[in-house]
């Protein structure tokens, strides 16, 4: 079966030649206010009797030009390709637009039918050629209908010229003849430099400079322009008339002076001057197909998509806890997916589904471009044995926009070109709206949203027209964990549809057949350490004197051993053994420590690690703690038998001797509760109340008044020095210090 090839949709700047005979006209139909062309009006040149016109569909005219009855060379009557034939050929009409060549169109025509009028007897007189002027007329009408309107014959309503006079047919038809039949000699704005002289060109290169200015300038607009040209004629022609000259500078109004600009300028240059590169390539369009590659992972696309569907903000198991009342407090959201495309295969080699696009997603992407990805075909529910994704390439070089997922600082997207940089990848970053760039990705998500996401319930399509009156936030009920399945599942159908731009073959057999290729290594693989390096995830982890413990594993090597030893100024650790480690999440046969100098690779003990995923671990070690839990209750009856039998002995033997090696004995018992608050206290100054525990040495029987509080009171009575030195055995040293006292005062 012959595969339909895309056509692109023809204009009236594009030459056609239709089974030999010139096509004079091309009208696109469109059926209503659609923008789609449903059908082609050709008029096509007739030797014998005028000019057929044609109708055809669009699948007609696809079938015409692959079987090379209709051939079609696209712009061969735009600016650029006109300038193209000025230099190598000479029967072109040199700076003719639109307008002026249907006008030269005519005329010629015109002088044709005369030199076929002239065999039948036409002489170059007036009177000559109003014999013949019934069936010229005729005959013009006629062809204005064909070639003009695209009808066979005109009403009413189509404004057609009428034929010229006489003397005007006879004055056409000596130019034409003197000229060598060349219908150049009917186009009157030729800009042809021919005997100008040297002020004229001064002054047409002072205009040109400011049209130039114009063109390079963003924000100076064509009015200004013209503004700046109208003041340059006055002053150049008022100076000119101050010194008596009269080779002045045509004067014209401002439209004239804006049609120059137009006419003069690149509108290509202008536009990206003034609009950016990506709005000056989506209206010029480009002829370049980008590069041609045949081994997978020679280019990759990477870029983000808005799903066009609402979905749910939680997952299904949280859903189904909710409340109704929770329920609808639950956020509406838009998701993203981040893709990337193998070109030479067109196969998915990675994805990620987003809240927003992120350094994260775009890393998570890159990750998967080098894993086998069957498993979440198997977890999707696809159990068929011919469901592979066992895509995994080492990439050279890859393409992505300048999103701020894939962009540079301060954007997260910096560490998306750092992990190139890391693996030594070559990364290309298009400009802003320049989808052609990247093509292949951008077909994809367009083949995404009208196969798979359009069914969903709560889709908005990719304009508001396609809603219709639905409300999408109403009809949404997919969740988070729902949508990844759903992403998954659409993958793999469109790795087993046939695609377009693989001659009709699927993805799944472009990969085999492009991988089966001898210049295809499928040896070829990053470094694992480059891997983790550039797309693992952060964690903290302590160094202890087993070295680094990381989900139940232990990694250990040379520097962690001496880490412990050195001095903290050069440990790359905290004080309390806090470091920070680079983890894959699909490779736990080493982890990276971060250090001043850079990452250091630390291998894990087990190796039987290497290559297994941290969710792979996580669900071993839950299988493992399952199966150990139900032999522990298999054989609880024999343990708990065992146990009772040996704690019976023991009590009976030991309450015989009121000892226990377990237990206590009644003495035992007593004596901890005598001695439970002896010593107790210590550590702690005793309890005195304000009126009790004086010391008497040093305060006597008196209180804070002054009294005595432990005696009665009793009339004061003398007493000799003596007696005082008696009665106080410190006083010797207190009557020292005090004549020690007096002493120094004397």
């Amino acid at each position: 079966m012959t595969r339909s090839l895309p056509v692109r949709q023809l204009t009236d700047m594009d030459y056609a030649v239709f089974e030999g005979r010139d096509v004079l006209s091309i009208t696109p139909e469109r059926h209503g206010e659609s923008t789609a062309v449903t059908h082609y009006r050709l008029a096509v040149k007739n030797e014998i009797d005028g000019f057929d016109v044609r109708l055809f569909q669009v699948n007609e005219v696809r079938e015409l030009i692959q079987e090379q009855r209709l051939l079609v060379d696209y712009d061969y009557f735009t600016e650029a390709r006109r300038r193209d034939r000025e230099v190598r050929s000479t029967g072109e009409l040199y700076g003719a637009t639109n307008k002026v060549r249907r006008d030269v169109g005519r005329k010629v025509f015109l002088m044709e039918r005369l030199d076929r009028l002239r065999l039948e007897g036409l002489n170059l007189t007036r009177e000559s050629v109003d014999e013949f002027r019934v069936s010229l007329e005729v005959e013009y009408e006629k062809y204005q209908a064909q070639v003009e309107h695209g009808v066979k014959k005109a009403t009413a309503q189509h404004a057609l010229r009428r034929l010229p006079a006489s003397s005007t047919l006879l004055e056409w038809y000596r130019r034409w003849r003197s000229s060598g039949r060349n219908p150049n000699c009917f186009v009157y704005n030729v800009r042809k430099c021919k005997n100008k002289t040297l002020e004229k060109r001064i002054d047409e290169a002072k205009i040109q400079r400011i049209i130039s200015e114009w063109e390079r300038s963003p924000s100076q607009t064509i009015k200004a322009a013209a503004k700046k040209i109208n003041n340059l004629v006055l002053k150049t022609n008022r100076a000119r008339r101050e010194r008596g000259r009269t080779d002045l500078m045509p004067e014209r109004c401002f439209r004239t002076y804006e049609n120059w600009i137009k006419d003069r300028s690149d509108p290509f240059s202008a536009t990206m001057h003034k609009k950016g590169r990506g709005r000056a390539i989506q209206k010029f369009g480009t002829s370049e197909g980008g590069r041609t590659v045949r081994i997978p992972g020679a280019e990759v696309e990477f870029d983000a998509w808005n799903i066009h569907a609402v979905v749910l903000d939680v997952s299904r198991e949280r859903w189904l806890t909710m409340t109704e009342a929770e329920r609808e407090k639950v956020p509406r959201v838009r998701l993203w997916l981040v893709i990337a495309i193998d070109v030479a295969t067109r196969v998915v080699l990675g994805f990620s589904v987003c809240k927003n696009p992120n350094a994260a997603a775009s890393l998570e992407a890159l990750r998967l471009c080098f894993l086998d990805k069957t498993y979440l075909l198997r977890a999707a529910g696809l159990n068929d044995s011919d469901a592979t994704w066992n895509y995994s390439v080492k990439m050279a070089a890859s393409v992505s926009d300048s999103g701020s997922e894939f962009g540079r600082e301060p954007f997260g997207g910096h560490l998306f070109i750092a992990a190139h940089r890391i693996m030594g990848i070559t990364c290309a970053t298009t400009p802003t709206a320049s989808p052609s760039a990247k093509p292949y990705v951008e077909t994809s998500f367009r083949t995404f949203d009208l196969l798979g996401v359009r069914n969903w319930p709560g889709a908005t399509g990719s304009n508001i027209s396609d809603r219709g009156d639905r409300d999408p936030s109403a009809q949404a009920c997919l969740t988070h964990d729902e949508v990844q399945e759903l992403i998954i599942l659409h993958i793999a159908e469109y790795h087993n549809r046939p695609h377009s731009g693989l001659d009709g073959i699927t993805p799944a057999t472009a990969w085999e057949n492009a991988t089966s290729l001898p210049e295809y290594d499928d040896e070829a693989a990053h470094c694992p350490g480059r891997i983790r390096e550039a797309c693992g995830y952060k964690a903290k982890a302590t160094i202890t004197k087993y070295g680094i413990r990381y989900e139940n594993n232990l990694y250990v090597n040379g520097d962690v051993r001496d880490e412990r030893v050195r001095p903290y100024g050069s440990r790359s650790s905290s004080r309390n053994g806090e470091v920070d480690i680079v983890v894959d999440p699909f490779d736990l046969g080493a982890i990276s420590i971060v250090t001043a100098k850079g990452l250091i690779g630390i291998p894990c003990i087990d190796k039987t690690m290497c290559g297994k995923s941290l969710r792979t671990w996580r669900r071993e070690r839950m299988e493992k703690k399952i199966k150990s839990n139900l032999d522990a209750e298999r054989r609880s009856g024999v343990l708990s038998g065992a146990r009772e039998a040996w704690r019976s002995i023991l009590s009976i033997a030991t309450q015989r001797i009121d000892v226990g090696l377990s237990g206590y004995s009644d003495g035992e018992v007593m004596l901890e509760k005598n001695l439970l608050w002896v010593g107790k206290g210590q550590h702690e100054e005793p309890y005195i109340g304000k009126d009790e525990g004086r010391d008497p040495l040093a305060n006597g029987f008196r209180g804070d008044l002054g009294e005595d509080t432990t005696r009665p009171k009793r009339s004061p009575r003398k007493s000799s020095s003596k007696a005082e030195v008696k009665s106080d055995p410190l006083s010797r040293y207190r009557r020292k210090s005090s004549d020690d006292g007096s002493r120094g005062q004397e």
